[in-house]
C-alpha cells in the first residue's frame, strides 16, 4: 500500500483479504492527513460496531504514534485529540447518527459493506461536502451482501480520481 500514501486521492476503495494491512495503512494515512490538516480538523473512522473501532483501530493508531501526535484519547466518546487540535473519532454505524450536522475533513468506512448504505448516502457524504473532505471505503469482499464492496470496486477502479486496490489472499504469499 506504499502508493496509497504518495499519490493524491479524494476517494479510495480497498477490497482486501483479512490481515492484508488495509486498516494499518489507512490509519497511517488518516493520522498523517489529520496531523497535517487544519487545526480544527474533524475525522471519523466508522466500523460496523463502535467497540470494533475502539478495540481494533485504537491500538493501530497508538502503534503508529511514535512522535506523540495523539495527546489524548477518550474511550467513552472514542475521540482522539491530536497535538495540532484535530480530532479523530472512532465509532460505529450507530454512532454515525451523531455526525449529522457536523463537518468532516476525512472519513474511513471500515468493512464498508457491513455498514448501512444510508450511513454514507445520508450522513457521511454530506458531512464531508462542507469542507470537500476525503473518504475511504475498506473491507473484505463478502458474498452475503451481494458483493456490495466488490461491485463498488469494479465501478470505481478505473476512475483516476479514486485510489483503488484489490488484494486477494492468493496475491500475498506471506498469507500462507
Amino acid at each position: 500500500f506504499k502508493d496509497l500514501h504518495s499519490v493524491p486521492w479524494k476517494r479510495a476503495i480497498m477490497v482486501c483479504h483479512r490481515r492484508a494491512g488495509k486498516s494499518f495503512s489507512m490509519a497511517a494515512e488518516m493520522l498523517k492527513r489529520a496531523y497535517n490538516g487544519p487545526a480544527d480538523g474533524q475525522y471519523v473512522w466508522l466500523s460496523p460496531l463502535g467497540e470494533q473501532s475502539i478495540l481494533n483501530v485504537q491500538n493501530i493508531f497508538r502503534t503508529l504514534d511514535d512522535q506523540g501526535y495523539i495527546v489524548s484519547f477518550d474511550k467513552q466518546s472514542g475521540i482522539m485529540t491530536l497535538a495540532n487540535g484535530a480530532q479523530i473519532q472512532l465509532g460505529g454505524d450507530r454512532t454515525a447518527e451523531k455526525i449529522r450536522g457536523r463537518y468532516l475533513d476525512g472519513a474511513v468506512l471500515d468493512e464498508a459493506s457491513q455498514l448501512k448504505p444510508e450511513t454514507w448516502a445520508e450522513i457521511v457524504s454530506y458531512a464531508l461536502a462542507d469542507r470537500d473532505g476525503w473518504a475511504a471505503f475498506i473491507g473484505t469482499a463478502r458474498s452475503d451482501d451481494g458483493y456490495r464492496l466488490y461491485n463498488m470496486y469494479k465501478t470505481y477502479s478505473k476512475d483516476p480520481r479514486w485510489f483503488s486496490r484489490m488484494v486477494g489472499v492468493m496475491d500475498n504469499p506471506e498469507a500462507f
